[in-house]
């Protein structure tokens, strides 16, 4: 690996980075005008008991059991969610006895009843200040409370007890459900390829007790356990990644004599198994091997090989970062010259620390600390002072600096175990009766509840499908591919993320308070999937790339007056599609209509995209402000570019599975693509069809293949998993 050394002689010139290239952090206070009375505008928003609320605040501030901790110069009051959740509790009940001794709420009950209106607004105002679980619990308890302050009439008697005729019991959907096609075929279709190594996979992990196998209702489950400290979180992916190292998991993915596009494609179908898993175990991987590793193979040469077998091996941490090369020396002089330049959540690999742990001369480096999620990750922060790298460590397999310093150039998804999970807990469970002393209907029986995850349901399916071309794409690319390559990646990171967010949010949601519970995983996998909308760019600046990569070719298009051959815009050069005035049924399940209506749709953004850019160009605008104007524009062109590109890869795989993009999006209807009849229409065909599709459903999530372990309680039998034994 890179062997960073320490600078000690003041001989060599270097250029090196001044503060004044640095960020730096002024004072809101001094650049912002403020137009208002900001104590008056606070009168208006809270709009009673000020001085009450400001005394509460005062009280957490100054009293440690509400966990004082400095940032920055300055002190905040916030929960550690770092404690196992028994020692949340025990500080949550501290702080309530806190709060009873200082006299909040005092006197809400005792008061004369002539002052219950204001005793009940000030006690309003208190519970608004503390947005936390302490303040919360002590609002439960003053409601227990409001419920007792009247005595029962003299006429109640204890209610009739249940009989057990009434009581939920839990059936197998597998009981209940038809199967009408092969799902084993269908994951075929989903996972593409690797099959058996995804099995061997998933077996392994069942099969030992460092994955944390917990049994529940009847049934083993594999889950981290998040009620560990995050550092002992950390220490156990650690000895879960040496396992798996152990039995051979990714071996031989960069040191093979010939590596080929399907070696590569097994370690990509081995990533997407530890990520049903867990998704922090899966993302420690994927930077040691899709980062690093990838990088040294495809950007570096023949000398850099040597790193390639200590990558299988996971012999090295942390990151690489040049910023000047003395040419006296041959060496890169790297230096982070203020606070704003560390580098935060670093990725990549150097050599940081000496054959005994510590770390090298010249090098700092710290914890990032607790985050949302994602625990199981080391992230970490790192500062260099000067610290000298030799030339020949630079990866230059598509770029160069030569010895005098010139530089040349050579040019599983949460998704679906969270729908897995969703969709059978609303087969099984049931809900009111749909008609009056009717037996109650199950969860998916409810077209809202159809609404709900069908939809998604169907969108992942179309993206699962325009994943694997890319997957694929990517591992025979070209050099004259790699700019398509580029722009299906990056516009399928960020639509692709937004829709799993919006996915996983709405299993949550619809398994109700059961969705909320460590062991049935949504929680977790809304929290931890979140960083997906940001690591490798805010999928807002990727969009970007992505319209400014489109408009680049349509306006060279144009200026050369030749047609568009690339990224399936071949559409454009063709008659624009019209839409038929009256959509029937017939039409709107026609796939080629659904590709029309698509290619209408971007067709229209890229033209409004550019005559917006050109109109702000004229007014005086620069390009990059132009485009930044027409963000509204670009955001949605984005969209159509990808969502017509994901059709038209699902249609290829499996003729006639619709994608299901017109429903949701109302660009159809603010730029007139359809009429607010057709849209009618179109909302009343999309209900059809989840009526149709509900049948499949139990079919369609167990074509995801994915283990019964992997997946949560909550999916099974939930009433034995929630019952007093």
């Amino acid at each position: 690996t890179p062997q960073p050394t320490s600078s000690t002689s003041q001989q060599h010139p270097t250029t090196t980075l001044t503060s004044n290239v640095c960020l730096s952090y002024s004072p809101l206070e001094l650049s912002e005008t403020i137009s208002f009375d900001p104590k008056e505008m606070r009168r208006l928003l809270d709009g009673h008991h000020i001085a009450e609320r400001d005394w509460l605040f005062s009280l957490i501030e100054k009293n440690e059991l509400f966990n004082q901790v400095r940032k920055g110069g300055k002190v905040y009051v916030m929960p550690d969610v770092s404690q196992p959740f028994q020692q949340q509790r025990e500080m949550n009940m501290k702080r309530i006895k806190h709060f009873f001794d200082k006299g909040v709420h005092k006197g809400f009950y005792t008061e004369a009843a002539d002052s219950g209106a204001e005793a009940y607004m000030r006690n309003l105002a208190l519970q608004e200040v503390g947005a936390t679980e302490a303040t919360r619990r002590a609002r439960i308890l003053t409601n227990h409370l409001v419920l007792h302050t009247q005595a029962p009439p003299s006429s109640y008697s204890h209610p009739t007890l249940l009989s057990a005729d009434v009581c939920l019991s839990y059936s197998p959907p597998e009981l209940s459900e038809t199967i009408s096609f092969d799902t084993k075929e269908m994951r075929r279709l989903l996972d593409a390829h690797h099959i058996a190594e995804r099995d061997w996979l998933f077996g392994l992990i069942e099969g030992n007790e460092l994955f944390n196998p917990v049994k529940i209702g009847g049934k083993v489950y594999v889950m981290p356990d998040l009620n560990q400290p995050f550092q002992q979180q950390r220490e156990m992916n650690m000895k879960r990644i040496k396992y798996l190292f152990d039995k051979g998991v990714h071996m031989g993915c960069y040191t093979e004599i010939e590596p080929t596009p399907e070696s590569y494609m097994r370690n990509i179908a081995l990533q997407e198994v530890l990520r049903t898993y867990d998704l922090a175990l899966g993302i420690q991987m994927a930077v040691h091997f899709f980062l690093w590793g990838s990088y040294i193979k495809f950007v570096g040469t023949k000398h850099h090989e040597k790193w390639l077998k200590a990558t299988e091996s996971y012999e090295l941490q942390a990151t690489e970062t040049v910023a000047t090369y003395d040419s006296s020396t041959g060496e890169f002089v790297v230096n982070t010259p203020c606070e704003s330049a560390q580098k935060h959540m670093i990725g990549l690999a150097a050599n940081i620390r000496d054959g005994n742990g510590k770390t090298c001369p010249n090098v700092r480096i710290a914890d990032c600390g607790l985050k949302s999620g994602l625990n199981g990750i080391d992230n970490g922060q790192i500062w260099f002072d000067n610290v000298r790298i030799p030339r020949e460590n630079l990866l230059n397999g598509v770029a160069d600096v030569l010895p005098d310093g010139r530089y040349v150039a050579k040019i599983k998804d949460p998704r679906e175990v969270s729908l897995a999970i969703a969709i059978r807990y609303a087969l099984s469970r049931r809900a009111f009766s749909v008609t009056p002393n009717g037996p109650e209907a199950l969860l998916l029986d409810y077209p809202s509840h159809q609404r709900r995850l069908l939809p998604l349901l169907a969108k992942t399916y179309a993206m699962t499908f325009a994943g694997n071309w890319l997957k694929v794409f990517f591992t025979k690319r070209e050099p004259q591919s790699y700019k398509t390559v580029h722009i299906f990646s990056v516009a399928f990171k960020a639509i692709f993320s937004w829709h799993s967010m919006r996915t996983l949010q709405e299993c949550r949601e619809a398994c109700g308070a059961q969705g909320m519970k460590a062991h049935n995983r949504l929680g977790l996998m809304v929290a931890e999937s979140d960083g997906q909308l940001t690591y490798e760019g805010d999928n807002n600046l990727l969009i970007l790339q992505v319209s400014k990569i489109l408009l680049s070719e349509f306006l060279a298009a144009k200026k050369h007056n030749r047609p568009l051959q690339v990224f399936g815009l071949e559409h454009m050069n063709e008659p624009s599609p019209i839409i038929p005035p009256q959509l029937s049924s017939s039409i709107l399940r026609s796939s080629q209509f659904q590709i029309a209506a698509l290619r209408l749709r971007e067709r229209d953004l890229l033209h409004r995209f550019a005559s917006e850019v050109s109109l702000h160009q004229l007014r005086g605008e620069t390009k990059d402000q132009a485009i930044n104007l027409a963000y509204h524009l670009y955001k949605e062109l984005s969209k159509a570019f990808t969502e017509r590109m994901v059709l038209q890869l699902t249609i290829e795989a499996e003729e006639g599975i619709s994608a299901g993009s017109i429903k949701e999006d109302d660009t159809f209807l603010r730029y007139g693509h359809l009429s607010a009849e057709n849209a009618a229409t179109v909302r009343e065909e999309v209900t059809k069809l989840c009526s149709e599709l509900r049948p499949h459903a139990l079919a369609l999530v167990s074509s995801f293949g994915i283990p019964d372990s992997f997946l949560a309680p909550i999916a099974f039998d939930w009433v034995e998993a929630n019952s007093w034994s």
